[in-house]
């Protein structure tokens, strides 16, 4: 079983490339493996020495998508998308656990630009890449990213996403 789950794990390790989604498209399962092997102390050398290299190759080019005013875009331009920046943060959160060289500076200025993009309702302002529809479930997607991070008080919002919820049942 243990050769079975290694070769499944080994499988998974890809090198990042593109822009910020497929690169965390790619880094994702990385950073999935390294904390499998470690949890279940199961380190393969090969695969997590390939692992690590990668996380190295996207953490680089992921923290180069930070748009100057804040937050994360496609491509490092300006606007920050909401919905990319909760995603990265739930990312980087994950990744600091098997990864040393991730920034808790940057952790924490990216859930700080997220927090001030409240809409002061229960939402969040900035763009949906034309997903307005999924605006309640993306919504909770940040909301869940703030409550990784810890330390904000997103009790409206939180609140905000449990009506929203409950009215689509989404």
């Amino acid at each position: 079983v243990l050769g079975e789950l290694m070769d499944g794990i080994k499988s998974m390790i890809r090198k990042p490339y593109g822009c910020f989604e497929q690169v965390s498209s790619a880094n994702y399962p990385n950073v999935l493996a390294m904390e499998l092997m470690q949890e279940t102390n199961t380190l393969d050398a090969k695969i997590s020495k390939s692992a690590m290299s990668y996380m190295d190759i996207a953490y680089k080019k992921l923290t180069g998508y930070e748009s100057a005013g804040g937050g994360f875009s496609l491509y490092g331009r300006s606007p920050g998308r909401v919905r990319l920046t909760a995603y990265g943060l739930m990312e980087f959160i994950d990744m600091k656990r098997v990864y040393s060289g991730v920034s808790q500076e940057m952790i924490d200025r990216s859930a700080r630009w997220l927090y001030q993009k409240r809409d002061k309702k229960g939402g969040w302002h900035g763009t949906y890449y034309n997903w307005e529809k999924y605006a309640a479930t993306q919504n909770v997607y940040i909301v869940l990213a703030l409550a990784m991070h810890g330390g904000h008080d997103i009790s409206k919002e939180l609140a905000q996403a449990a009506a929203e919820a409950k009215e689509s049942k989404d």
